[in-house]
């Protein structure tokens, strides 16, 4: 009986060996893998191809081991990985000698739940990491948040060695997002003789869009009305014109239900943005699907159809998507790059625009800016009474003192993009004020967080416009003041967003009184709604109902 059943117990102790060497094999794999690949190379922008060939080592696993054996291999292989890079990340990484807090040494996924914790507010868990652990924060298992004014220069400058940070690779190539520095260059130059060969034929085009805005002001006078909608369905407006050559028919009323229905997923998509650009590689993912399968795949659509159908215009008013066809390849890689610049156009130059004047609009409203308010309109009744043919008369494309200066003060107390765009330092590491960072490390500057440190700006949570007139010694270091970005990389639209928030803000506040008040039978809480800013990507600004009265 014990010669029959010993073939039966060897090829059980075999069959257990061999799955214990498999176990071991996966193991000392992720071992392995994680000195050769993860520690080295940048895996953000590949997680789609990244899981398809864990997937693809699992199906073999299967097929020659069986699903159970193939189940623990996959599970020893994830969890050494995992213990591998925890270690690492903790213990022996280039930056384990920088301050912050364990978890972010260890997880983006910490950036994310502080994100959910604080109701979307990072911008405001920032500050509190800087008051804690000083100017230089690590969040991230190889990630810096900068807090010093003097890596502005090094971090964003021209001179700047640094690239863009991987964040970047989760959004469609174009000028503003591109890695690739050379590209950009030349893209951008392209973009820049659009702008300046263009911008004198859109003032005109700013004004009539800004007469549709005061009309449909009118309309609703004495009436309650949401002011963000206003301003969204005014800066869409506007963008959509210069991206496809027509309106979107926000402002009057005229929008399509496609139209609408983009509008809204957008909105939607702002909350998951916020959350997801702390994780790239899950970034990717989700907007790989969202443009295929999911809610942005109407947009992606319906850009692509303008786009076609702007290519076919005849003797087009000349703009920035006439320059931009006429110098792109009429190739799918040219083609792409218009689809992807067409929504750029309108995500990018939308939102900020609408945001901006939200919160300059609540910003006057406040009693305590009543003289400022009396100061602007002293100087808006003196150029408005100028003839149109004037040199002095108004014009969205001309600086005004006192206009400007609330225009700046406001999109530096609250600028309308709160993400700080993301940068990698060279291999070779860099110094910045004497403290050194490593090579491959994503380094990012916080522009709120400067706009609002007592190193650039005395009573920096103020609003003062006059810290850019009559009271300059209000304004330390200029260079914190970056609503537009700086260096290579600093908004190509900045000049039109300008013209856009000029002409709004002078003919409104020329003409028209305003207050903002709370919902349905209570008072206005403006602690609440200042408090109440989100941070996703671009400055969230609570719903502000109120209600405009023709100035007398």
């Amino acid at each position: 009986m014990g010669n029959l059943t010993q073939p039966v117990v060897l090829a059980v102790t075999g069959e257990q060996s061999s799955a214990g060497k498999l176990l071991v094999s996966a193991s000392v794999s992720a071992f392995i893998l994680h000195q050769v690949f993860f520690k080295r190379v940048e895996v953000d922008f590949r997680p789609v191809s990244l899981g398809a060939g864990l997937g693809a080592a699992f199906i073999i696993l299967v097929y020659c081991f069986g699903f159970l054996l193939a189940l623990a291999s996959s599970v020893s292989f994830l969890l050494s990985l995992w213990v591998n890079m925890l270690v690492y990340r903790l213990a022996f990484h280039p930056l384990k000698h920088f301050p912050g807090p364990v978890p972010a040494k260890l997880s983006k996924f910490w950036a994310v739940k502080k994100v959910l914790d604080s109701n979307y507010q990072w911008y405001k868990v920032a500050l509190s990491l800087k008051a804690k652990y000083g100017d230089y924060v690590r969040t991230g298992p190889r990630e810096i948040l900068i807090f010093d004014p003097e890596a502005i220069a090094p971090v964003l400058g021209y001179s700047s060695k640094t690239l863009k940070g991987p964040f970047y690779d989760s959004m469609e190539d174009s000028v503003n997002t591109t890695r690739d520095k050379e590209f950009h260059r030349k893209r951008r130059k392209i973009w820049d003789n659009a702008m300046k060969t263009s911008l004198a034929d859109y003032a005109p085009r700013i004004e009539d869009f800004t007469d549709k805005l005061i009309a449909r002001i009118g309309r609703h006078a004495d009436q309650a009305i949401v002011l963000n909608d206003l301003m969204i369905h005014y800066s869409y407006d506007v963008m959509s014109l210069l991206a496809y050559g027509k309106s979107m028919g926000f402002v009057e009323g005229k929008s399509t239900d496609v139209a609408d229905s983009i509008l809204k997923n957008i909105m939607d998509g702002v909350y998951a943005i916020g959350l997801l650009l702390h994780v790239p590689w899950l970034f990717t993912i989700v907007t790989t699907f969202a443009f295929a399968i999911g809610p942005l795949k109407q947009w992606n659509d319906w850009s692509r159809h303008e786009v076609d159908e702007r290519r076919e215009v005849k003797n087009p008013k000349p703009d920035l998507m006439t320059h931009l066809i006429a110098s792109t390849p009429d190739d799918h890689a040219g083609r792409e790059l218009l689809f992807s610049e067409s929504r750029l156009i309108i995500s990018a130059g939308s939102d900020t625009t609408a945001t901006a004047l939200t919160f300059l609009f609540v910003l006057l409203s406040l009693q305590e800016q009543s003289t400022t308010l009396a100061n602007l309109r002293a100087e808006l009744d003196t150029v408005f009474s100028k003839p149109s043919d004037d040199k002095e008369a108004f014009s969205c494309m001309r600086p005004l003192p006192m206009l400007d200066a609330v225009i700046n003060e406001g999109l530096r107390l609250y600028p309308s993009v709160y993400f700080p765009s993301q940068r990698v330092t060279p291999a070779a590491g860099m110094t910045i004020n004497g403290r050194y960072i490593p090579g491959d490390t994503i380094i990012s500057i916080p522009a709120y967080a400067l706009s609002h440190d007592p190193r650039c700006f005395e009573q920096p949570d103020e609003f003062i416009p006059e810290r850019w007139t009559t009271r300059p010694e209000l304004t330390i270091n200029k260079t914190g003041f970056m609503p537009f970005m700086t260096g290579p990389y600093d908004c190509a639209g900045k000049k039109l967003a300008m013209m856009e928030l000029r002409s709004v803000v002078a003919r409104i506040v020329k003409d028209w009184d305003w207050r903002v008040i709370g919902e349905e039978g209570k008072k206005w809480d403006r602690e609440a709604w200042f408090g109440g800013v989100k941070d996703h990507f671009i400055a969230g600004a609570p719903k502000a109902r109120v209600v405009f009265e023709k100035r007398v």
